[in-house]
């Protein structure tokens, strides 16, 4: 009881300190900036907000600008913001659709669905048209559900050549697009050899082995984006592109008996890729939404942001303990 007591009070005291933190300073000593020393308290929001500053800072950005939005749910929160804030912005939306994107591609929630959409925008040869039917309804199964369902296979096709067409003119007028990617698993399509932008309905996943449940390695995504910066570049050379991590977990896995850390898996690779090949390319730029969520935790960490609390450092021993003599 004593111990507990203790513990208390010392994650209280720390609480105290993460409000008024003091001023951020660097280390003279070892040559490093204020930037570079892990930041104390609430100072945390404002090395990222610094951080962001310099990263953005070649993008020059002026209110003439066409900017457009891809990704997953919390790209939605992006595009919301910049079509409803047009007197301050040039936001492009040439397809009606629920989450506010530029075209009705969906939610875009990996770097193969991405991929998929940037060959189907920019060659028309490149991925076929496929029309997938469930119950009595038509629909694409490269995009997710949220871009609607069609009456008949002909409805189908027409609708999916005219969003190919639209998505494709986003790219081509866009001088910023800002891209969201948050997962790292997807359903695979034997039978189309696509990704699907959706989990497949149990149904159909249950009939046959046409779906496989598969997630990226490091290198694997790092060849894809790699692939979309080079050909959207190529499409429009004066394109800037700031790509951004989304801090929301996926809401399920069929790979792993644990979704948390599955969703962590996938996110650190995610990350990790963005860091070795933003700098390959000039105009590419990192946005740290993630950092802004995952590091801002003060339920768990102390004022200097990087040590456990107490009380959570004996909730994790006592989780390993009990797993250990299960």
């Amino acid at each position: 009881m004593l111990r507990r007591i203790k513990d208390i009070l010392k994650d209280f005291s720390s609480q105290i300190k993460r409000f008024f933190p003091g001023e951020i300073s660097g280390d003279v000593k070892n040559n490093l900036s204020k930037n570079q020393i892990y930041p104390i308290g609430v100072n945390l929001i404002k090395v990222l907000n610094e951080d962001s500053k310099h990263r953005l800072k070649d993008l020059n950005f002026s209110k003439e600008l066409n900017i457009a939005s891809i990704g997953t749910c919390f790209a939605e929160e992006l595009s919301g913001y910049f079509n409803n804030q047009n007197k301050n912005y040039k936001y492009l939306s040439l397809e009606k659709n629920v989450f506010n994107f530029s075209a009705n591609w969906g939610r875009v929630y990996t770097v193969r669905n991405l991929l998929q959409i940037i060959l189907y925008s920019l060659d028309n040869n490149s991925i076929p048209i496929n029309v997938e039917k469930y119950k009595e309804y038509f629909f694409d199964p490269l995009r997710e559900y949220s871009t609607g369902t069609f009456p008949s296979r002909e409805k189908a096709i027409y609708e999916i050549e005219n969003h190919r067409e639209l998505s494709k003119q986003v790219f081509f007028k866009a001088d910023i697009l800002i891209i969201t990617i948050g997962q790292n698993e997807f359903w695979h399509d034997s039978q189309m050899d696509i990704a699907w932008g959706s989990t497949p309905p149990l149904s159909l996943r249950k009939s046959n082995q046409r779906f496989k449940a598969v997630e990226y390695s490091f290198s694997q995504n790092f060849k894809d984006l790699d692939y979309v910066i080079k050909n959207l570049k190529k499409f429009n050379p004066n394109l800037k592109i700031i790509f951004t991590v989304s801090p929301v977990a996926e809401y399920a896995t069929f790979l792993n008996n644990n979704i948390v850390s599955q969703a962590f898996a996938g996110k650190a690779i995610l990350r990790g890729v963005l860091h070795e090949i933003i700098p390959k390319y000039d105009g590419i730029f990192y946005f740290p939404s993630f950092e802004y969520v995952l590091t801002d935790n003060p339920n768990s960490f102390i004022s200097d942001n990087r040590h456990v609390k107490r009380f959570k450092v004996n909730q994790i021993i006592q989780s390993l303990e009990k797993a250990m003599l299960k």
